[in-house]
């Protein structure tokens, strides 16, 4: 079975410039920058429970690049002059409010919805539909391609997960909403535990390790060369990248251990079971050498429309049904926003 190692995050040698959002060099120094510009603004040091909550938030912001360099371009496009709006919008600081606000969970949020307002639910298979009450629908609306747009079934888990999506979730933070321009060429990060866009076939290990963990998987596209694609109709290949948030680990060395993902071709599809269906598979590597018995696919079920893909969606359905899924056969997990 294959086992996940987790690389640390690099640490940066420090370098700050107290009144400049330009040259820093970790979290730490962000908050630092942030501290110092925030007590300027407010003419007043900031509460323990300011910096508390600056500290969560400059964390997150250091860890996500397109965030963090939103965060320098307030800075800079107001000719270094930091306004209390900006504390407020992406550090939950100097608002109106006697107090900090509560982080809220919407895709237009700076910040992270918190996984304390992520609640558990369960659902029968059988009331899956296009109507995005439990697994959010990816759709064109959302600007992602036909191959990415749907509901998908991750075959042969067992107990582990049952369908996902790449749609836009209320986790915010930039997460789960694709974006091919990218400027950090990671396209779309799927938070596993997050709002409405990952489900599993029962509450045991792999549940609670991503829970744990407050999983999200970076996915970089290439197009058949390798390359970042020029459009979505490049897209053929994505590179997965784990990245354990809670514990501050990310599985970068690709060369230690690889996670891919193709697109199957209309060719590669004849002659087996879902023609009608998207289908990505999922290869794995080891120090380059191929792991078989750990390759699966995501096999589309259910289009951008709402639609039911056959023969996939009657097969996912009475695969949820079978005892291989763990302890409650008929029904899947996942988290929502509340």
């Amino acid at each position: 079975m294959l086992s996940l190692a987790f690389s640390a995050l690099l640490a940066f040698p420090k370098t700050l410039e107290p009144k400049s959002l330009s040259n820093i060099a970790s979290a730490s120094d962000l908050k630092e920058s942030i501290t110092l510009l925030a007590e300027d603004v407010a003419g007043r040091k900031l509460t323990k429970s300011e910096s508390d909550t600056l500290d969560t938030n400059a964390e997150h912001i250091w860890t996500n690049p397109t965030l963090l360099a939103q965060v320098q371009s307030e800075q800079l496009s107001s000719g270094g002059e930091v306004h209390a709006q900006i504390f407020c919008s992406w550090f939950g600081i100097l608002c109106s409010s006697p107090s900090p606000p509560p982080m809220t969970c919407s895709a237009d949020s700076a910040t992270m919805c918190p996984q304390s307002s992520l609640a558990a639910r369960s659902v029968a298979c059988s009331s899956i539909t296009g109507d995005s009450a439990h697994i959010t629908l990816g759709t064109a609306a959302m600007g992602l391609p036909e191959s990415l747009q749907g509901l998908f079934w991750l075959t042969n888990q067992g107990d582990s997960s049952s369908i996902m999506s790449f749609g836009t979730s209320r986790d915010g933070a930039g997460l789960d909403a694709f974006n091919l321009n990218a400027p950090d060429g990671k396209h779309i990060r799927v938070r596993v535990g997050g709002d409405k866009v990952w489900s599993f076939a029962d509450r045991s290990t792999s549940w609670n390790l991503v829970e744990s963990a407050d999983l999200i998987y970076e996915f970089s596209f290439e197009d058949g060369n390798g390359n970042a694609p020029s459009s979505v109709a490049d897209i053929q290949w994505a590179q997965i990248i784990p990245y354990a948030y809670n514990w501050g680990l990310r599985v970068s060395w690709t060369w230690l251990l690889s996670f891919r993902m193709q697109l199957l071709s209309a060719a590669q599809k004849a002659g087996g079971p879902y023609p009608n269906s998207v289908i990505w598979g999922r290869p794995s590597s080891v120090v380059g050498i191929s792991l078989s018995s750990s390759y699966y696919e995501l096999v589309q079920i259910m289009d951008g429309a709402g639609n039911p893909i056959e023969p996939a969606f009657s097969n996912w359905t009475a695969y949820c049904a079978t005892t291989a899924t763990g302890g409650t056969p008929g029904q899947i997990h996942y988290h929502e926003a509340v």
